[in-house]
């Protein structure tokens, strides 16, 4: 079988440069340009994107990577989550500031996924510089201002900068080098206290140490576990480290974000179970729970200085799946579920089936961080982005998986192609 990403030579995709591929790379940068504007920021980088979308529809020739079929699907769902917040603003009475922010993003993040699936129907290599540009986006844009490497920078851009150049470099080594290397910037990501990109950095690692290591003989496989052995212990000491030598500073930081996340998540499980069909209206500002969102936060941070017990208008919990439920009731967190559960199905295939080759390292980042960010993450900004990159790879491993099974022994491809032989 041709793997869509094996080496070079050996069926890999090209990653030579093409005027397409530069110019999803340039998307990739641009994504760090924002005008502001009074219903929210305007990214550049999504702009050009869309257009550079359009585009492609017109080019010769036909996108055979992702099938049209499973275009019309994810802009079917995105139009479902737009009923979703449509109907859940007109039930909550929503402000039009409000809701027009709200309409927008979920319209943007739409337009987002369909470019990237358009634009990755036309080969694999163009999602490879498109996140070659994200990566240099977010690191230049912070190098330009001079903005130094801490914890905070780390946290505001060099990290993710880093995690794709790691991503995008493992995919030319072998892949135990490039499990290693990931490894290496997870631990060092914990160190920094960014402990859930540090997460998501082993946990891709391992899967991708796992899917190399069960290829080989079990004669070599005392070795392989001993080394994934020390790499989870060294990833347990670093956040042991990274726990015990925080200064106070840090500690209220951290304390702060770990308070802020769990009573969000708290009342925005409390808002959905009283209302799980109909949701409370884009940036969420039912009074009954962001009251009790602000009284459940003075009473966690009673005698602090954090910043979370000064007063919040919107609930917004840390989590893609519950915003989307909270601010769009069901019917907006459908889309959510449904991707939910497509990252597990592309999870399993990468550890257990998928022939590791160029874009695997890239390929497990995305849907790994995917699935903790729509768990753990808000529905906002970059995040988009983000989203459609996942989707987009989710794509491609769908048309891997029908190849696989067309090409299986005693498929019906086969067997056609022995009764014409």
């Amino acid at each position: 079988m041709k793997q869509l990403d094996a080496p070079e030579g050996r069926g890999q995709a090209s990653l030579k440069p093409t005027f397409l591929s530069l110019a999803c790379a340039a998307c990739g940068a641009l994504i760090q340009s924002k005008f502001d504007l009074e219903i929210g920021n305007l990214v550049v980088g999504e702009l050009v994107l869309i257009g550079v979308a359009f585009v492609v529809l017109f080019l010769p020739g036909k996108g055979d990577r992702v099938r049209a079929s499973t275009i019309w699907l994810y802009g079917a769902g995105v139009l479902v989550m737009l009923l979703g917040y449509v109907a859940s603003d007109l039930y909550a009475q929503t402000e039009p500031q409000q809701y027009v922010r709200g309409w927008a993003r979920v319209m943007v993040f739409g337009l987002d996924v369909i470019a990237l699936l358009v634009i990755a129907s036309r080969g694999e290599r163009h999602l490879w510089w498109f996140a070659a540009g994200l990566a240099a986006g977010m690191a230049g844009y912070l190098l330009a201002s001079g903005t130094r490497i801490d914890v905070l920078s780390w946290k505001q851009g060099y990290g993710f900068a880093v995690v794709i150049f790691s991503a995008l470099i493992a995919g030319f080594w072998n892949h135990y080098m490039g499990a290693l290397l990931f490894a290496c910037v997870g631990i060092f990501s914990v160190l920094f206290d960014f402990r859930s990109l540090g997460g998501t950095l082993v946990v891709s690692a391992c899967l991708l140490f796992a899917r190399v290591a069960v290829r080989n003989p079990p004669g070599r496989w005392a070795g392989r576990v001993i080394v994934l052995g020390l790499m989870l212990g060294a990833a347990a000491l670093a956040l042991v480290v990274s726990l015990l030598r925080g200064d106070v500073e840090t500690d209220l930081r951290r304390q702060e974000s770990n308070v802020g996340r769990f009573v969000g998540l708290t009342v925005a499980g409390r808002a959905i179970a009283d209302s799980p069909l109909l949701g409370y209206g884009s940036w969420t500002g039912d009074k009954r729970y962001v009251d009790l969102l602000n009284r459940e936060l003075a009473r966690a941070t009673f005698g602090t200085e954090f910043r979370v017990a000064k007063r919040i208008d919107s609930l917004l919990p840390h989590s893609q799946v519950l915003q989307a439920w909270v601010e769009g009731g069901l019917l907006g967190a459908l889309f959510f579920l449904i991707y939910g559960v497509q990252l597990l199905v592309g999870l399993h295939w990468l550890a257990f089936h998928h022939v590791p080759g160029r874009l695997t390292p890239l390929y497990l980042f995305f849907l790994v961080s995917g699935f903790w960010n729509l768990l753990a993450s808000p529905f906002l900004g970059v995040h988009r982005v983000y989203i459609a990159c996942a989707i987009a790879v989710l794509a491609l491993l769908s048309r891997e998986r029908r190849t696989a099974a067309g090409a299986a022994p005693g498929s019906r491809v086969i067997e056609l192609q022995r009764l014409r032989a």
